[in-house]
């Protein structure tokens, strides 16, 4: 297992003027050798053998570094700060070390010199993801896990999140996922996570659902079963939005679709929070429980469209309205919905304008909410989701899905 020492680079640099002579005199030597070392995030070692062109190095920040990356020894200048000394290549790490063999050196490497981990820009381009027949899964146990690339944080997974992960190294897993419409990848640790059992895992292969689309499930744990030509979207008590200040990761269905279009859901499910508690894995933001059955068009996750039948604590029965534009709210709309009455959702595009319809069982005609110019490409996806903040399991039934 790696240690977490906390020793900061500030600290073993100094202040401005020592970081500006070190960028000088590594510069100098870098030019004057014809080296080219590319900067990039870095997690700092100490060397603590040396055994001919071998080395092996005693990791000091919570990183995981990979066989082939590259690193380079520095030595300490009074009053100057570092310059480098070699460079060397990670052939091999266990519970407490990285291994490496040295490439090139222009002074002598002995223990307790300092050691720069170079990421990805002296390697080879990360691996793509695996394929999923090959992917493993993995289960945050903890309420947030941190997912290190090189010393920085790249993002945290919340409790209960599945992710796939594609290598282990010692306690150490890779994983990718996407956040807040940012794709995230980096290493997160045993100690946060258990590897799915094979009891648990979805079965294999991707949940498409003629007439409805493809299941798209960014966060993990949601299952859509077709039942009688509905469709049955449910998720565990777990957070799961479509509000791009805190979470864009709920689980949807959908089917691309070019030029104009008119899609319509029909929703008879039960949408209230009465009674519910805020799930405790959301965003810092995170402010009211709230759920949602979404009628929706999405391009990503920073341009869309939502029309729902909702319930928070101020109105436990309304619809919504909201356009997402670049990121932020762009039209939000609600209203008042007969709680006893099946809910029927239609969005339109026509010639670049977006309108939105509602109508409920017992009403003559449709009321149309909103027009509105929305900049999205000739190509969009169409579909259904839903939102859950509550700790509670939410399924919604989607039934008499169109798309004209």
């Amino acid at each position: 297992m790696f240690p977490v020492y906390g020793k900061s680079l500030s600290t073993i640099l100094g202040g401005d003027a020592r970081r500006a002579a070190t960028c000088l005199v590594m510069a100098t030597i870098l030019f004057s050798t014809g080296w080219r070392i590319a900067f990039a995030d870095e997690a700092d070692g100490v060397v603590d053998m040396v055994r001919g062109s071998e080395i092996s190095i005693k990791p000091e920040f919570h990183f995981l570094p990979s066989v082939g990356d590259k690193i380079k020894i520095c030595v300490q200048i009074p009053e100057v700060g570092e310059a480098v000394i070699g460079t060397a290549v990670i052939t091999r790490i266990d519970d407490a070390r990285v291994h490496a063999r040295m490439e090139k050196a222009t002074g002598k490497v002995q223990p307790g010199q300092i050691v720069r981990f170079l990421a990805a820009a002296t390697s080879a381009p990360p691996a793509p993801p695996a394929p999923p027949s090959q992917q493993r899964v993995l289960v945050v146990t903890s309420p947030t896990a941190k997912v290190m690339s090189g010393t920085n944080v790249a993002g945290q997974a919340r409790g209960g999140q599945r992710l796939s992960f594609t290598k282990q190294n010692g306690d150490w897993y890779l994983v990718e996922f996407q956040q807040s419409g940012r794709a995230i990848r980096g290493w997160v640790h045993a100690n946060d996570v258990r590897v799915e059992a094979a009891s648990d895992a979805p079965a294999a292969g991707v949940v498409a659902i003629k007439g409805w689309g493809t299941l798209v499930d960014p966060a993990g744990g949601a299952t859509a079963v077709e039942n009688n030509g509905a469709v049955e979207l449910r998720v565990p008590g777990v957070y799961r939005d479509l509000w791009p200040e805190g979470s864009v990761n709920a689980p949807r269905m959908l089917q691309p679709i070019k030029g104009d279009f008119a899609i319509q859901v029909k929703i008879t499910s039960p949408v209230n929070v009465t009674g519910l508690k805020l799930a405790p894995d959301g965003p810092a933001n995170a402010r009211f429980p709230y759920r949602a059955a979404v009628l929706m068009i999405w391009h990503d996750a920073n341009n869309f469209v939502r029309l729902e039948r909702a319930s928070s604590v101020s109105k436990p029965h309304r619809w919504g309205y909201q356009t997402i534009e670049q990121g932020k709210v762009g039209v939000f709309h609600v209203g008042i919905v007969r709680p006893d009455a099946a809910s029927y959702l239609r969005l339109r595009r026509k010639q670049g304008a977006i309108s939105a319809w509602y109508r409920q069982d017992g009403d003559r005609e449709w009321t149309m909410m909103e027009v509105h110019r929305l900049d999205l490409p000739d190509e969009v996806q169409v579909g259904v989701s839903l939102v859950n903040t509550t700790s509670d399991p939410f399924t919604v039934r989607f039934e008499d899905f169109t798309v004209e």
